[in-house]
């Protein structure tokens, strides 16, 4: 386990990276114009004629620019339009022969796109033919800090476009194995996962996965079910589960590529080791995987082989996780200095890169990096429900785990390795940006946009039928259960377990996914077939010769009834006395006998090799003290006398008064194989009673001369053994009530451990493959995770020290049905490793002390010293490892001690200037200082006036206009430097707002003059400063005024624009006679009337001539 914990932000001015597509289609808005995907069917592709390019000796084929002759099929389709190229989009999806044979047509006729589409599927040589669908970037979140400087990482792999695709699905769950994570920061705690199995605070582990109350995930270091951090220093987890999945589109805080994945939060640092270091790391995935875990990361790691943490990646990776890890941050060559987990197999290596797609200076690399995401200068959730940036493969890491998250949550059922070979194949091209790691930073850069379109071809898929039984030899009468293990989403099934109608299968059919347990009661052999469907066609699975249904095996009882009858038919059921308060003829009391037995000659076991067990009819049985034994033993019988013990079944006399009076059948433990004269004894000792007052038992026998065999026998309390009827005995032919049971097929049980004896962490291989005869095997592993197992073949990793006792259960055909076998399996406590520091960061050319504890001897790597404490001077940031053993277990600790070859020196860049007119908010970044771990910034005359963080970037307001001082000073382990600047403020100019009238009538002029200190002035709704114009409504109008330094402010003034009143004019008579007089009359809502020609509203008077009037 190695800790990159990278707490420390190496600090670049970070470009800003964005990607823009347009919009406008002709022909359908919701896809790209003049683009066709199809898939050729697989019968096909071996007429795809194909045509290389060579290179010096390498031939390559262009799947970016097929030509049209290499599909001489199509040929009459092509030449009926213009196409531009021809290419296939998916060539590296190698597990999904579908994408591997579906095209890309690009063509200039975009308006046949439909004829096209229509040509090509019925050419019949492909399955489907259909538009490329347009994803546009409408999808940009809310979240405080989501913009192309503080984000600049989801910018640059398209992660907009990707969640117009998919914003994920809370049951896809991505794991963070990490130092500690702040489940409560806001922008996580809607995210983090919730165990459905587990109930809180009850004190049991309700879902069996070995861990009490996880109810939020689990902190595997101190083993409890806190996984937030002790102490804020414990930043580094939170930080990278924000970068996985924080809350997107909440209005706060940061976004994350995981959208709306859940996040299973696995601390993996116990409380008293370092922050920066992982004590439990495979402990914590581990814990994961078990817990279900689709995605696993792994922001940690070192140059330590381990074989353990080999065997905990494959255990993951075969229950379905996927494990990313980071590559490292030492700047090196992983092939040549191995980095774990990242270059174990079934982990997934993430490189860093930078703004531009280059790789991060810190970045390791190699042939054994699979992929790289951005890294440097990621802005993410920290303790105490704060945001701050770090760099490192930490940080780029979880963008790819995110990614796997949001893939998976478009396409739950599509394989793991369907959907890593989705992300590699559609990663970028950075090979340009860094020439010196051609073929060392894996697949590309991620571009989650590409991927989430891989992906979403495959929701066009048929899916791919499999299946699988538990058991697939089986006695007839006996049941196998069928499990569907179908891929790509199947929406019906149909099973066929009785393919070629055999007959004698319960049921013979089925419609459902199942599982389903079905009864073989024929023998034979039985094909066994599954057809899935979803809407994109279907798939049939078949397996000839599956089920193979044998005989079961036959088993006998002795008959000891002339009627024929293995019971008591016949017989006449008796309890002999040995005298008054003696006790019993066939038991004892204070009668001294120590056993009964029958004896069983060869031809009444003739045709069997195993006797099983045996029915008892107890017709006494008491005691005082119930955990007195007795034994149930079959002996040699070879020549009539009782010989070698050949097997026993020791019963609690408990038991026996349980079934007292009764006949129990006792079988045991292993089937016990007749001698080779075929002449046993049967029967019952209990000279282990050490008989005492109160202590009885006895067994019925038959009355005295039935007709049955003579075969009751006893030992004396001298050890003679003494037939009933015999010299001395008494003198009776009687036959115990013992009825054992033979057979030829019994059941085998082999149980291989390897090895017994382990240290924490390590696991054992258990191997039932010796074992015969059985229908099931049944492994329990108390404590463990799984509980059981039906496996053959298994493994068990024992994280805790202890005994555990491991159980196999066979159950076979036959009579012999049932076996069980035990080993006991020691683990060895391993020492808890931790390493002291004296500094985590050193400048160059200074040393550090490093201490490790909790362990006896110890190896350092790199070095090789022994010693527990050593000083050292690294020249780079290095990763030390250091290997802890006590009693033969060894521990890892790892600490990363981080070096600063450069100066410390404080830069500062203002945006948008350093003068700025009043009321203007500044940015100041610091990002572009070097070696910076702190920033305490200074204002005058600023809000805020101060400010001391690890945030490089501040936002300040200034008030008053003048020139202001501000500072920033920088601290790291090599020192402090401060940078000294002024920002100019500008006043702005005084502006009013001035008319000529402010109250006007209708239709009435208004001239709008600016006044004040401003050069120039103008005015909104198309007012032009000291001209005169007419308004219609009542209108605000601001004019903003410009002064010689260019700063503007502005000043309104409101026009009030009144309506005309209504005015009617009137006449006594509008016709009259010379010298007649007339009176004019102005009516309506005026206030006042006035009428020209000297008229008087109201007065009569006399006009001379024809005349019109206006009243006002």
């Amino acid at each position: 386990m190695k800790t990159n914990l990278l707490f420390k932000s190496i600090l670049t001015l970070l470009l800003a990276f964005t990607v823009s597509i347009g919009y406008s289609q002709k022909v359908y808005e919701d896809y790209q114009d003049g683009k066709i995907w199809f898939k050729i069917k697989n019968s096909e592709e071996n007429f795809i004629v194909k045509q290389a390019s060579k290179s010096g000796n390498v031939e390559t084929f262009n799947d970016e620019n097929i030509k049209l002759s290499s599909m001489p099929f199509l040929r009459n389709v092509f030449v009926n339009h213009t196409i531009k190229r021809l290419s296939r989009p998916f060539p590296k999806a190698y597990s999904s022969q579908d994408l591997l044979n579906t095209y890309l047509i690009d063509f200039d006729d975009i308006e046949n796109v439909e004829a096209f589409i229509n040509e090509l599927e019925a050419s019949g040589a492909v399955d489907y033919a259909e538009k490329v669908p347009l994803y546009k970037t409408s999808y940009s979140p809310n979240d405080q800090y989501h913009n192309t400087t503080n984000m600049w990482g989801l910018f640059q792999i398209q992660a907009e476009q990707a969640w117009n695709i998919s914003t994920g699905n809370a049951n896809i769950v991505v794991a963070t194995v990490d130092n500690a994570i702040q489940i409560t920061h806001p922008d996580l705690t809607n995210q983090i996962w919730t165990n459905p199995g587990e109930i809180p605070n009850n004190g049991i582990d309700d879902d069996g996965n070995g861990y009490v109350d996880d109810v939020n995930g689990y902190d595997v270091g101190d083993n409890d079910n806190n996984p937030n951090p002790p102490t804020t220093a414990f930043s580094h987890g939170t930080h990278v589960a924000g970068t996985t999945g924080a809350e997107t589109d909440n209005t706060i805080g940061v976004s994350s590529i995981g959208f709306g994945i859940s996040i299973m939060a696995v601390k993996a640092t116990r409380n008293n080791a370092g922050s920066n270091s992982v004590t439990n790391g495979y402990d914590g995935i581990y814990y994961a995987a078990v817990s279900g875990a689709d995605i696993i990361n792994c922001s940690w790691g070192g140059t330590g082989y381990s074989t353990t943490g080999q065997n905990i990646v494959n255990f993951a990776w075969n229950n379905g996780s996927i494990v990313v890890a980071a590559a490292g941050n030492d700047n090196v060559n992983n092939d040549n200095t191995p980095h774990y987990p990242s270059n174990y197999n079934n982990v997934i290596s993430v490189a860093s890169s930078t703004t531009n797609d280059v790789k991060s200076s810190f970045s390791n690399y190699g042939n054994s990096v699979d992929i790289t995401a951005p890294g440097s200068n990621i802005a993410s959730t920290i303790p105490n429900n704060s945001y701050s940036y770090m760099s490192g493969t930490s940080m780029a890491s979880p963008m790819v785990s995110g990614l796997l998250g949001l893939m998976k949550s478009l396409n739950p059922t599509m394989p793991n390795t369907a959907l890593i070979n989705c992300m590699y194949s559609s990663a970028d091209n950075i090979d340009g940006a860094n020439p010196s790691y051609i073929g060392r930073l894996g697949a590309g850069r991620i571009n989650a946009f590409q991927a989430l379109q891989c992906v979403s071809a495959s929701l066009s898929n048929p899916p791919v039928a499999e299946f699988t039984a538990n058991v697939t030899t089986v006695y007839a009468g006996s049941s196998v259960t069928f499990t569907d293990q179908s891929t790509f989403a199947p929406t019906t099934w149909s099973w066929n377990f009785d393919n070629q109608s055999l007959g004698g299968v319960v049921p013979a059919t089925a419609n459902t996914q199942g599982p389903h347990t079905v009864t073989y009661n024929n023998i034979g052999l039985y094909e066994v077939s599954l057809t899935v469907t979803n809407a994109n066609g279907n798939d049939t699975e078949t397996k000839t010769n599956y089920i193979n249904v044998v005989q079961p095996g036959t088993c006998e009882i002795i008959d000891m009834d002339t009627t024929g009858s293995p019971f008591h038919f016949g017989w006449t059921p008796t309890l002999y006395s040995a005298g008054a308060g003696n006790g019993y003829v066939a038991g004892t009391n204070n009668y001294g006998d120590r056993a009964k037995l029958n004896y069983y000659n060869a031809t009444q076991t003739s045709g069997f090799n195993y006797l099983i067990g045996t029915y008892i009819w107890f017709a006494r049985a008491s005691t005082n003290t119930p955990t007195k034994t007795i034994d149930v033993n079959v002996y040699d019988g070879t020549g009539g006398t009782v010989g070698a013990l050949l097997g026993t079944k020791t019963l609690p006399m408990s038991y026996v008064m349980a079934n007292t009076p009764g006949i129990p059948f006792i079988e045991f433990d292993n089937a016990v194989p007749l001698p080779a004269s075929g002449e046993v004894f049967v029967g019952v000792r209990f000279a282990n009673l050490n008989m005492a007052v109160g202590d009885t038992i006895a067994v019925v026998t038959n009355a005295d001369a039935q007709s049955t065999p003579n075969t009751a026998w006893e030992q004396w309390n001298d050890n003679t053994w003494n037939a009933y009827n015999g010299t001395g005995g008494w003198g009776l032919s009687v036959t115990h009530y013992f009825f054992p049971w033979l057979t030829n097929d019994t059941t085998a049980i082999s149980l291989a451990a390897t090895p017994t004896t382990i240290c924490e962490g390590e696991m054992v291989q258990y191997d039932a493959t010796g074992s015969t005869g059985q229908d099931t095997l049944l492994w329990s592993f108390p404590g463990m995770n799984p509980a059981n197992s039906n496996n053959a073949i298994d493994s068990v990793l024992y994280s805790s020290a202890g005994t555990y006792t491991t159980y196999l259960e066979v159950v076979g055909g036959g009579c012999s049905r049932y076996r069980i076998d035990s080993v006991t399996i020691t683990v060895n406590p391993s020492p808890n490793v931790s390493i002291a520091t004296t500094a985590d960061t050193i400048c160059s050319g200074t040393s550090v002390t490093l201490t490790a504890s909790g362990a006896t001897s110890y190896l350092w790597s790199p070095g090789g010293q022994t010693t527990n404490a050593i000083t050292v001077s690294p020249t780079s940031t290095t990763t030390y490892n250091v290997a802890g053993t006590t009693g033969g277990c060894t521990g890892n600790g790892f600490v990363t001690i981080y070096v600063m070859n450069l100066p410390t020196v404080a830069n500062v860049t203002v945006t948008p200037s350093t003068t700025i007119c009043q009321g203007t908010n500044v940015v100041f970044d610091g990002t572009s200082s070097t070696n910076a771990s702190t920033y305490s910034w200074s204002f005058s005359q600023g809000s805020p006036s101060m400010s001391s963080s690890t945030n490089p970037f501040e936002t300040v307001s200034f008030g008053a206009a003048g020139t202001h001082n501000y500072s920033l000073q920088i601290t790291s382990a090599c020192g402090t430097d401060t940078y000294n600047g002024t920002i100019t403020i500008e006043a702005l100019p005084t502006v009013t707002a001035n008319a000529s009238a402010t109250t006007i009538c209708s239709g009435d002029p208004v001239t709008l003059t600016g006044g004040g200190t401003a050069t120039s002035y103008s005015w909104d709704n198309g007012v032009t400063n000291g001209v005169a114009f007419t308004p219609s409504t009542t209108t605000t109008y601001t004019v903003t005024g410009t002064g010689t330094n260019s700063c503007q402010n502005t000043a309104q003034v409101t026009v009030t624009v009144n309506p005309a009143p209504t005015v009617t004019a009137t006449a006594t008579s509008t016709s009259i006679c010379a010298g007649q007089s007339v009176t004019l009359t102005g009516s309506g809502n005026a206030s006042s009337y006035t009428w020209d020609n000297g008229v008087t509203d109201g007065v009569a008077f006399t006009p001379t001539a024809t005349t019109t009037y206006t009243v006002t």
